[in-house]
């Protein structure tokens, strides 16, 4: 078990005035067993309490790993950063009883990402633009299990946003402008068969549902599905070429346009350095 402590100070203007806040905090890592981890952090901020709370389970073929947060995104953080579903962190942690070696491991990782055609991310991540700065709630949960010729995943995650500080200049498609606070909900599921040591066909199916809310009230409702599937050959120990088919649906409530869809093929070539 690991204890810390931690303190600053921290500057910003969100609020349009120059303000200096001090913060402090603690945390503990724990890992009562060998394939299991715990670890929570907490710190007072300018918002209030912020905090992460992280639990990682794995055994032989297998991981498993919940993540819950309080703290401050903008839009770049949000869109694209990977939640607990991050493929890459779930294969790391259920190959490790295989491959002890982490460099070895991570070569490992990166083939057998590239030759299954699945998408560092397993979960859909941010479907909405804002310039303005959030106060955000999350819970993402994953899980990834490895077979001898097949590789499945499954991931979700809701996210509870609310705008703080003060937005100098709006867009028209912020989706901030008129809500005062948003929710969000969605998950992926993505199934890997190997055809031969060298190729693979990988399917993907990924939802999320936005809500925004005016004083606590739901006014306005966003669906996004997106179907990918590719067929990936390695050429090499560090080459892999793949095509593929994606479908996206996006649909908004109220609205006076149709759902938009996008029909796309896709190809290319990943070199791993």
């Amino acid at each position: 078990m690991t204890l810390s402590a931690s303190a600053g100070r921290e500057y910003n203007n969100f609020s349009l005035v120059d303000q200096w806040y001090t913060n402090y905090g603690g945390g503990i890592r724990w890992r009562p067993f060998q394939r299991t981890l715990a670890a929570a952090n907490v710190m007072k901020r300018f918002f209030g309490t912020g905090y992460e709370l992280v639990f990682n389970h794995r055994h032989r073929r297998a991981a498993f790993a919940l993540n819950a947060s309080r703290d401050i995104a903008t839009y770049s953080e949000t869109a694209f950063s990977a939640p607990g579903g991050g493929t890459r962190s779930l294969l790391d942690a259920a190959l490790t009883a295989q491959i002890a070696d982490p460099a070895e491991r991570r070569t490992a990782v990166n083939q057998l990402i590239a030759l299954s055609g699945l998408p560092p991310i397993q979960a859909n991540t941010s479907s909405f633009f804002t310039q303005a700065v959030m106060l955000q709630n999350q819970i993402e949960g994953a899980f990834a299990i490895i077979g001898v010729r097949n590789i499945a995943t499954i991931a979700a995650f809701r996210r509870d946003r609310r705008p703080i500080g003060t937005l100098v200049v709006g867009v028209p498609d912020d989706a901030f402008i008129n809500f005062s606070k948003e929710t969000e909900t969605g998950g992926a599921v993505s199934f890997t068969h190997r055809i031969s040591p060298l190729t693979a066909l990988s399917a993907v199916y990924g939802r999320s549902y936005v809500r925004g809310f005016v004083a606590d009230v739901p006014t306005n409702t966003a669906t996004e599905d997106t179907v990918l599937v590719t067929l990936s050959r390695r050429f090499g120990p560090r080459t892999t070429a793949f095509v593929g088919a994606r479908y996206q649906r996006f649909a908004d409530d109220p609205s006076e346009d149709p759902p938009t869809a996008e029909r796309a093929i896709m190809a290319g070539i990943t070199y791993f350095f």
